[in-house]
């Protein structure tokens, strides 16, 4: 199935940028991977909020919220840096993104199941497309880099996996939002630019 989907999604060409320039809202969790991030998102006009500075007016003219990973905090430890994104995320009709710990506070906050690995899960990961989506249009080649040390092991009904590593689900979204989440590090380069044509393609769709 995956293999199928692959081949299926690379007859299709990648535009080079996504259709137009939009108002990206970035929510640093405690990231190092920041500049990566701008890097990642350099043909868009970039707003940072630190995680403790958001509110619902912060949101306003952002076409789309990204929730970052983070080097500090856990999603089930630290409850109290992410209770305004999980408000955000349960209200807000903004299209949104969470990477890394922003993938694990989706899953958190729609009733999934996180589980701690003793070891960090780090370096190149291979994925296994579960469900066709638009997000892997053009999309040759599934290695992505990861750094993290939760993984989900059960997701709610409301949201769809869509790819998953030897490690657990690896992509999802939401069922009736627009709502996705990467748990791997899509700004982090790999030689195949994975992360960048899927952060493309989900761009795309916004615009």
């Amino acid at each position: 199935m995956g293999l199928f989907l692959l081949l299926h999604h690379g007859k299709k060409k990648l535009k080079s940028r996504a259709a137009s320039i939009m108002n990206i809202l970035l929510i640093d969790n405690g990231t190092i991977l920041l500049p990566n991030l701008k890097k990642l998102f350099k043909e868009h006009n970039v707003q940072i909020y630190s995680w403790d500075k958001i509110e619902q007016k912060s949101t306003k003219n952002s076409d789309l919220i990204v929730l970052t990973g983070s080097s500090k905090y856990s999603v089930l430890e630290d409850e109290y840096v992410y209770k305004q994104q999980a408000l955000l995320l349960k209200d807000t009709d903004k299209p949104i993104v969470g990477i890394c710990a922003g993938f694990e506070l989706i899953v958190h906050s729609f009733g999934g199941e996180l589980t701690r690995k003793r070891k960090k899960i780090a370096g190149l990961r291979k994925l296994e497309i579960l469900q066709d989506d638009v997000i892997f249009t053009g999309l040759e080649n599934t290695t992505v880099r990861e750094a993290h040390h939760y993984r989900a092991i059960d997701l709610p009904s409301s949201l769809i996996p869509l790819a998953k590593s030897t490690y657990g689900y690896e992509i999802i979204k939401h069922k009736n939002r627009f709502i996705y989440g990467f748990q791997f590090h899509p700004e982090l380069e790999t030689k195949e630019k994975t992360g960048e044509i899927l952060m493309n393609n989900l761009l795309e769709m916004i615009s």
